[in-house]
């Protein structure tokens, strides 16, 4: 077999060891890729066999599909050298969507070459031959081509999605919070959100709320949890959902023993609520990809929390503003092609800490412009009292105080929110009227 325009030996083993050094990574070309569009036959074969294990649910790596081929497939053994040398050459994932489109553009170019250069059947009339070639091509036309939508088409998709919201008492998922969804909508399907603020605002405290809030809703969450443990994560949730503090259940209860019983008798609704946590401390953006993806297909993600972006690991790039705006167009990509949304925390930089001015604003999200860019709106979590402004202008504590900034919203007004802050409970609630 030559290579030539419509092959290439090495795009097929570069797609393929992918495949088998992210577990995930096939689930990103699930719905594009097939085995027929390898042109070499062994190449068929380990790609039929990591979508028969991802179908599975099964983990793939390099000891997984070599057993599968050898077991199942009835593979020699050189199979295993060749499949090593597969993985040995991947680079980077991060162009695997492209390089997939583009081994479907040589299949198809190749199905168009047999098709023109078949001698006709002696069965059929000229006629029934023209018919069946050009059923066989407008077969091959609908082989990942990507294709425009006519205004007509376009607002008929808008008519029947306006039918579908305006019964709605909100159009995305509840933040948690009635005065921010009456400002924004909620999390709508598509969107990057980002919260950001200075450590010790209550990010994570922020987004515990929005979790809980989301799961008693109905809807699935999943949570990639980046800085803290699996515990630490958990009891957030807990707190907020017993209004216990988190110092006591994070403690073990240890310096308060009577409320032991009545938190275990509380928290057995929490283990129906639909929530998952990813722990792992480290993630690249094609991880997160591929799990997204996985776990979308798998009908277990509605809504995607991230704690937090700059804890996202990232290959090949040439500095970290690169790298972090390579992220938040990652995480845009998830939220459209899954149409969820995707909320993803984020840190400041120090400047805004050397201003008289201590609010936040969108030049001082850390590392990269991309991020403001990229996201549909941006969020701000400030209070005073954190920033060492004990009195407002009219002598009054800030200690419980709080705002949530909408510095960017593509779909609304830019607006401040006035939020309550419990320090003990490191929960937000909507401010109470006075």
């Amino acid at each position: 077999m030559t290579e030539g325009i419509d092959y290439s030996y090495e795009l097929e083993r570069n797609i393929i060891g992918i495949c088998v050094m992210e577990s995930y990574a096939y689930d990103r070309i699930a719905g594009l890729l097939e085995p027929r569009h390898f042109r070499h036959p062994d190449h068929q074969k380990f790609f039929e066999a990591i979508k028969e294990m991802r179908t599975e649910n099964m983990h793939i790596d390099l000891v997984t599909i070599i057993d599968r081929l050898m077991r199942v497939k009835a593979m020699p053994k050189s199979c295993i050298s060749d499949v090593m040398r597969c993985t040995k050459e991947v680079v980077s994932s991060a162009g695997l969507e492209q390089n997939a489109y583009i081994l479907v553009q040589m299949y198809r170019g190749r199905e168009l070459k047999r098709l023109t250069t078949t001698p006709l059947s002696p069965d059929m009339n000229v006629n029934e031959s023209i018919q069946h070639l050009e059923a066989q091509i407008n077969a091959l036309r609908q082989e990942a081509v990507i294709s425009a939508v006519k205004m007509e088409d376009g607002l008929m998709a808008l008519v029947k999605y306006q039918d579908a919201v305006r019964t709605r008492e909100l159009l995305g998922i509840t933040t948690g919070f009635k005065s921010i969804d009456d400002a924004t909508s909620g999390f709508v399907n598509g969107g990057l959100y980002v919260v950001a603020a200075r450590p010790s605002m209550g990010k994570s405290a922020f987004m515990g709320k929005n979790v809980l809030q989301a799961a008693v809703a109905g809807h699935k969450v999943v949570v990639i949890q980046l800085e803290m443990s699996l515990e630490q994560t958990v009891a957030r949730i807990a707190s907020l959902y017993t209004d216990m503090e988190y110092a006591k259940i994070i403690t073990g209860f240890k310096y308060d023993d009577s409320i032991r019983e009545k938190f275990y008798s509380y928290v057995n609704g929490m283990t129906k609520l639909p929530i998952m946590v990813n722990p792992m401390a480290t993630m690249s953006i094609e991880t997160i990809k591929g799990f997204a993806y996985s776990m979308h297909r798998k009908g277990m993600l509605d809504i995607l929390f991230i704690d937090y972006l700059q804890l996202i690991e990232i290959k090949g790039g040439r500095s970290r503003e690169q790298d972090v705006a390579a992220i938040s167009r990652g995480l845009k990509l998830v939220a459209r092609d899954l149409n969820i949304p995707v909320i993803a925390l984020s840190q400041l930089n120090r400047a805004v800490e050397s201003r008289s001015v201590k609010k936040p604003i969108l030049a001082d999200l850390r590392e990269s412009g991309a991020i403001e860019q990229d996201a549909d709106a941006v969020y701000f979590i400030h209070r005073d009292f954190a920033m060492g402004i004990e009195r407002d202008e009219n002598g009054n504590s800030t200690e419980n105080k709080a705002e949530l900034i909408i510095a960017k919203n593509r779909n609304g007004s830019r607006m401040t929110i006035p939020l309550t802050w419990d320090g003990q409970k490191m929960k937000f609630s909507d401010e109470l009227p006075f």
